[in-house]
């Protein structure tokens, strides 16, 4: 009973330990980009601001911001918990049988020739999103600074009223 008890003590503070340096890693990692990103966007020349439109500034930095507070903290624990569980299942696999290598090998090829195929996909529709909420971000950003939005022009608006 003492030995269940020490297992299930350690676990939880593995899982207490993990836990924290993760929190901690993504805190300071998300509040170095946050500090950099503004000191790069506040020491920008003016001309990258009328070149720029304040939509797809704003999209970058709070598509970025949101990817590193949010999806990154997630995906590094999943991929950090598989890892510890592939390299368990192996090692357990392998006691048993070292066969299981014969088949390990080829797995590991295919999944390398998938992950590259994938990711080259995933980049592209990353990027096709980011490119489609540009213009609307844009156009929010427009209204509430009171700015005439590009799309609408003072004979369409006039057109508009008097009919």
């Amino acid at each position: 009973m003492i030995v269940y008890v020490a297992l299930a003590v350690g676990s939880s503070l593995c899982i207490l330990f993990r836990a924290t340096l993760l929190v901690t890693a993504c805190y300071k990692t998300a509040t170095e980009l946050f500090h950099r990103m503004h000191h790069c966007i506040f020491r920008s020349p003016m001309s990258f601001f009328d070149s720029t439109p304040s939509g797809r500034i704003m999209n970058r930095a709070s598509t970025d911001q949101s990817a590193v507070d949010l999806d990154i903290p997630y995906q590094f624990g999943g991929v950090a918990i598989t890892g510890i569980q592939v390299i368990g299942i192996i090692g357990v696999m392998s006691q048993v049988s070292w066969l299981v290598f014969l088949v390990f090998i080829p797995v590991v090829a295919a999944s390398i020739w998938y992950q590259r195929y994938y990711i080259a996909a995933a980049r592209e529709l990353s990027r096709l999103v980011g490119v489609g909420k540009a213009p609307l971000i844009q156009h929010f950003a427009e209204t509430i600074s009171g700015q005439q939005p590009s799309g609408v022009s003072v004979k369409n608006l006039d057109s508009v009223v008097t009919t």
